[in-house]
């Protein structure tokens, strides 16, 4: 306010001084100094006024989430919804839920809070179907460990809580852990069937790093239109990767190239970039007309945010002084493509995993389009059981090759049928022998030379045996996943 009363004042005096000034060597300095101050007071104002429409909209959207989790849970627990003073224009749904929750509910934990978030991610899944909320879902049930078949503390809280705001609408009371096996698995069963239907993947998943597998065979069988009579088709695929495409907009992995003048500017821009996760080098041209050395930097931030955001916290924490340059792009490896010597990435060399596995970590995307593919699941008419008497066995074969994948996805249904197996976990109680005789009926996966010779092992002689063995270890995995699998499905019984 007092920016716009001295706007106006500065604008009368120049105004006076104009009509009244008498003619002179000082007239025309004079007019112009009041004038500088005037434009320097207007773009001042117009930033005070960009900032609080910012501060506004932020605070809106606080008051939005907080009286969107008091419309889930208010009689449950109450957030009041007056936002802090100050709040940062970035600030996330998340973020928001986390500040709220911890000024309105007493003696609560980190883990507690990411429960009740969880719980509040249910809720807005279930009145929106949104991949977003869905994709919070996945990560908080990550975050807090939830795994079927693991009944630890943290899972009986997850229960408790989850009985009281989902299931109950009962008062919030996490105090004491005593909710019982029965209560427990109710809840379980509840989240599962309501919310999380992948959870009964989990297992598998994390035991034999299988989500690119799952993943990929999930998109073919629905290509092939085996989910459509559930209403998930090829359109769904499509509709997905369109989505993809407009949220690269923002990402949370980026390329950052600086080059500074001033070595201190330099060395604390360094410093600042070096608080992210990163991949650091120094770069320089090549076979170009113009040879130039830069520093480069892929960084993942904690969360989504653009180039243009991502640079302004950058200009607001590393003063720069002199001449510089630093240029922020968005870095998509989604559609990256990675050649593995072995294919299966059974290293011997430990320096080749780790590098594998950090270039993996970075790999920004997957992890989105997981979450938005059983997003359309979840909330398609197919029930669990349904979907394991449709996805292939494939799922349980670690280092599977691409050639193999598909060679099972063809040939699964005649499989299935010949074996008298209506869902995945029947092929526990199969003979790996006799899977192995079903699947060579309808011929052998088509290997290129690389595989056959430095994944196979083959040579001019044992080619037919070294195939054998091959489909023998596919075949055994897929009894012993299938064992595992079946384990999780049936909590109780461990």
């Amino acid at each position: 306010m007092i920016w716009i009363v001295s706007f106006i004042l500065l604008v009368i005096i120049e105004i006076v001084l104009f009509i009244y000034l008498p003619a002179g060597t000082l007239r025309e300095p004079v007019l112009l100094l009041v004038s500088v101050v005037i434009g320097a007071l207007g773009f001042s104002i117009k930033d005070s006024i960009k900032d609080f429409q910012i501060r506004k909209k932020s605070r809106k959207r606080y008051q939005y989430v907080c009286e969107l989790f008091n419309q889930f849970f208010d009689k449950s627990v109450h957030l009041n919804i007056e936002p802090p003073k100050t709040i940062d224009e970035n600030i996330s749904e998340t973020e928001i839920l986390d500040d709220s929750i911890r000024k309105n509910v007493t003696d609560i934990t980190g883990e507690i809070v990411t429960v009740i978030k969880l719980c509040y991610y249910c809720k807005k899944w279930e009145l929106n179907k949104a991949a977003e909320d869905y994709a919070s879902i996945n990560q908080s049930a990550e975050s807090l460990g939830i795994k079927y078949a693991k009944f630890d503390n943290t899972v009986k809280l997850f229960a408790q809580i989850y009985s009281q705001l989902i299931m109950d609408n009962a008062q919030l009371n996490f105090l004491n852990l005593s909710i019982s096996k029965e209560d427990m698995n109710k809840a379980i069963t509840h989240f599962i069937n309501n919310y999380y239907k992948n959870l009964q993947f989990f297992k598998i998943k994390d035991k034999f790093y299988q989500n690119k597998n799952l993943h990929e065979t999930l998109i073919k069988i629905i290509k092939e239109g085996k989910l459509s009579t559930y209403g998930i088709t090829n359109e769904t695929i499509k509709r997905l990767e369109i989505d993809m495409s407009k949220r690269a907009k923002s990402s949370n992995l980026f390329v950052v190239f600086t080059d500074n003048t001033n070595k201190e500017d330099r060395v604390n821009l360094k410093e600042y970039l070096h608080n992210y996760a990163r991949l650091g080098m120094t770069g320089c041209t090549t076979k170009m007309p113009v040879y130039a050395r830069f520093g480069v930097y892929i960084i993942k931030t904690e969360k989504n945010q653009t180039p243009k955001s991502l640079l302004k916290d950058i200009k607001n924490s590393v003063k720069i002084s002199a001449e510089a340059i630093v240029r922020i792009a968005p870095l998509n490896m989604i559609d990256s493509e990675t050649y593995t010597l072995p294919f299966n990435q059974s290293f011997t060399n430990e320096n080749l995993k780790k590098c594998y596995e950090a270039l993996e970590w970075f790999k920004t995307g997957y992890d989105y389009s997981d979450s938005a593919l059983w997003s359309e699941i979840t909330k398609s008419s197919i029930t669990p059981n349904e979907l394991l008497s449709i996805i292939p066995f494939n799922i349980f074969c670690k280092g599977i090759l691409p050639c193999e994948q598909e060679f099972i996805i063809i040939n699964y249904d005649k499989i299935k049928d010949e074996s008298n197996v209506s869902t995945l976990v029947d092929w526990a109680q199969k003979n790996p022998d006799l899977i192995k005789s079903s699947l060579l009926k309808n011929g052998v996966p088509t290997y290129s030379q690389d595989e056959l010779k430095l994944t196979l092992m083959v040579n001019e002689n044992n080619k037919t045996e070294r195939i054998d063995k091959r489909i023998s270890q596919i075949c055994g995995q897929i009894v012993e996943g299938a064992k595992e699998f079946e384990k999780s499905l049936h909590p109780s019984e461990l």
